[in-house]
């Protein structure tokens, strides 16, 4: 015996279309719809959005002159500093794509500062 295929999607109460539905009511949740608990907030839109463009390029030039610095260092600097802890994850990724043979890897041959975010690095698996 052959079944028809089910359409993919969520199951459970549907609302009856109406012709002299609002904008709004369409747009409204279906009964049963909204979850329990506090409702997630939104980070409002910059009032200026010159303030967005100032700020991302505040955070692109100090990150440049992070890897200025790190371009400075010598191999066994960078190593040390990586061992240290003063790297950050993009130091460490800006580090792969330069020298990607230089950081440190697992013995499953993945960088150390991807492995140890893994759950079989932390114990959790």
């Amino acid at each position: 015996m052959t079944r028809h295929a089910k359409h993919a999607g969520p199951d459970g109460p549907r609302r009856p279309a109406t012709e002299a539905a609002s904008p709004d009511a369409l747009w409204a949740p279906a009964p049963g719809a909204v979850r329990p608990g506090p409702q997630a907030a939104m980070t409002p839109p910059p009032s200026n959005p010159s303030e967005l463009i100032n700020a991302a390029t505040a955070a692109a030039k100090s990150r440049a002159a992070r890897h200025e610095r790190l371009w400075a260092m010598t191999r066994e600097q960078r190593i040390a500093a990586f061992w240290r802890g003063e790297l950050t994850f993009g130091d460490c990724q800006a580090w792969s794509r330069r020298y990607p043979d230089e950081p440190p890897t697992g013995p499953c041959g993945e960088y150390l500062y991807i492995l140890v975010t893994t759950p079989e690095w932390l114990g959790e698996a």
